[in-house]
């Protein structure tokens, strides 16, 4: 089975519309996020700041010489000019369309849910995704007043859910996004290539995660993005160089 035959047996199996189904990538790009009040990351830092007709921070999604880039803030380049941001350096090395689909304060499924939307139509020349920090699960519909239970930089010291954020629901969840992302790619013959933002900081307890997060994030002290809890232009330039490594072995 292709994916869009994959598709339509899910669509059948939950019963769900299609007009359902395309509001979905409408509830997730950066645009959406200024609509409902977000202030804006150019005047908040000083910076340029430019949002693409499809609400992306991003180069206009379209032609046919372009990098599809997920993930969440630190795929974005918060608190960064684009040009210091590591998608950015990746495009201008290989001199293509720089298409960033990611967004801040999202998780995997959400980059899950822009590769399968985007990567048919655009049918980029190699997709690259940095795996954002774990427990930023996407629902729809639900109380607001619980954001925080599932974005942000420090989730709750006492989950309402816990479930949610055990190690193993976790690993499944995650793992289960980024085959599919794989899934996606190999149908067009893409190459995929993810990394994680911090390789060696999940330790089995969310706790332990945001903990050994924050102080492995940075090159150092001085190397942080103009909102001060990012990573700056060092780390950016080292991670470029790591996907530009991979790039280059399959391309």
């Amino acid at each position: 089975m292709d994916i869009k035959e994959i598709q339509n047996l899910v669509k059948d199996h939950i019963n769900i519309k299609d007009d359902e189904i395309d509001q979905i990538p409408k509830e997730i790009s950066y645009g959406n996020f200024l609509l409902l009040g977000g202030q804006l990351h150019s005047k908040r830092y000083q910076i340029t700041d430019n949002v693409n007709n499809d609400g992306y921070r991003s180069d206009e999604f379209k032609g046919d010489n372009g990098f599809l880039f997920l993930g969440c803030s630190f795929t974005f380049g918060f608190g960064l000019e684009e040009y210091e941001s590591w998608p950015w350096i990746v495009g201008k090395h290989f001199n293509v369309k720089v298409w960033n689909a990611s967004v801040f304060r999202e998780g995997d499924d959400v980059c899950f849910i822009n590769a399968i939307k985007w990567i048919p139509k655009l049918k980029p020349k190699v997709v690259c995704m940095m795996i954002p920090p774990p427990g930023r699960h996407k629902f729809f519909d639900y109380d607001k007043k619980i954001d925080k239970e599932f974005y942000g930089w420090t989730l709750p010291k006492e989950p309402k859910f816990p479930w949610l954020f055990n190690s193993k629901h976790l690993y499944l969840s995650t793992l289960k996004n980024i085959m599919g992302i794989k899934l996606i790619c190999d149908e067009f013959d893409i190459p995929f290539i993810v990394k994680s933002c911090d390789t060696h900081s999940f330790q089995g307890t969310l706790k332990g995660y945001w903990e050994n997060f924050k102080r492995s994030i940075y090159l150092s002290d001085d190397d942080k993005a103009r909102d001060g809890s990012h990573p700056g232009s060092k780390w950016h330039q080292k991670m470029a160089d790591d996907y530009i490594k991979e790039i280059e072995k399959c391309i």
